[in-house]
């Protein structure tokens, strides 16, 4: 196949690329002028990729057509994974990357007359508010969310799926919490649950307090889920998905585990894995609690996911792909937080 792609070099392009690649893809890869070095070195090694000079924060996208005519014309997918996720990011640069980033990109495909398909990778957070059961096909674009990356992300989603496709498949794919490597626990970033490792990391040398704290307490509803994906997993599944598309028009994935996974479990099991010998205790739901979180290096916009008790489905993934299943999270959880421990030295 011959696809393009955008954000290959974050943290889940530059392993997508590289899975993509070794399945014998040519990939083209869309790349800011100010970032084309730092590509052309990462994927030095990678002989399948060419280097497309775009922006789309530019209505036109490719900055320098001449040559890529061709390319762009005989593509099999475009695939649209750039963006910024930041729960903290200021409104009106996740607005710029997400929402008007991916409307460029639609613009883009659209003129691509013969695409087979185009894929854009969303979130699970355009449906973290909500509570119980929550369906592949399942979105408000008239939701009001808690943080700015969510928020963009739920209003880019609606563009796509609200876009004018002709003959183009649409794939919308939704991943869960993205965690480090599986098998190298490699990570580039601390955010999500690498916020509760570094907590973890510093009880482990604070045994005189831990010793006197009589349990860990956690704050939230009963029933709380966090839904974990290593990243490597991750650009497994995405390559597959990409390669065997359905004969469906339009359809959406949640990426996550089959493992349903609590927060207080995922608690309880990072606290023994740091070996802090702690027990977890719900406490009476109070937003007193909010205020508290950045005293423990936990950004208040985490606070929501905490609360949701949303039960994400796989019916569509499990229809389409039943291949596609994830390790268990104790099977790597050891790996993660021994690459966690790197991050934090």
């Amino acid at each position: 196949m011959n696809i393009l792609l955008t954000g290959s070099t974050g943290f889940i392009g530059k392993r997508l690329v590289k899975s993509l690649a070794a399945n014998g893809h040519k990939i083209g890869l869309l790349i800011r002028s100010g970032s084309l070095s730092r590509a052309k070195k990462i994927f030095q090694n990678v002989p399948q990729v060419h280097f497309i000079e775009a922006d789309i924060s530019r209505n036109d996208v490719v900055v320098r057509v001449a040559g890529t005519e061709a390319v762009l014309q005989d593509t099999d997918a475009v695939i649209h994974l750039a963006g910024t996720y930041n729960l903290s990011i200021p409104l009106e640069e996740a607005y710029t990357h997400n929402v008007i980033g991916t409307q460029n990109m639609v613009w883009f495909a659209q003129r691509l007359t013969k695409l087979p398909c185009f894929h854009y990778i969303s979130t699970y957070a355009v449906n973290s508010h909500c509570q119980g059961h929550v369906g592949e096909d399942q979105l408000d674009a008239s939701s009001k969310l808690a943080d700015h990356y969510a928020q963009t992300k739920l209003q880019a989603e609606s563009i796509v799926r609200q876009a004018n496709w002709g003959n183009t498949r649409v794939r919308i794919y939704r991943p869960g919490v993205i965690v480090g490597d599986s098998n190298t626990g490699e990570m580039d970033k601390i955010d999500g649950p690498y916020f509760f490792f570094r907590l973890f990391n510093q009880m482990r040398q604070w045994k005189s307090v831990t010793r006197k704290m009589p349990f860990f307490p956690i704050v939230g509803r009963q029933g709380a889920q966090v839904p974990l994906l290593p990243v490597n997993v991750l650009a497994d599944w995405l390559t597959t998905l990409v390669e065997h598309p359905t004969h469906h028009t339009v359809r959406s994935y949640h990426l996550v585990s089959q493992e349903q996974l609590l927060v207080e479990n995922f608690l309880r099991e990072s606290l023994k894995a740091y070996d802090v010998p702690l027990m977890v205790r719900r406490m009476p739901e109070t937003r007193l609690f909010n205020p508290v979180l950045p005293f423990l290096g936990i950004p208040r916009e985490v606070a929501p996911y905490l609360y949701s008790t949303a039960s994400f489905s796989r019916e569509h993934l499990d229809e389409d792909f039943p291949q596609l299943k994830a390790p268990l999270l104790n099977d790597y959880l050891p790996t993660l937080v021994q690459g966690a421990r790197e991050m934090f030295k």
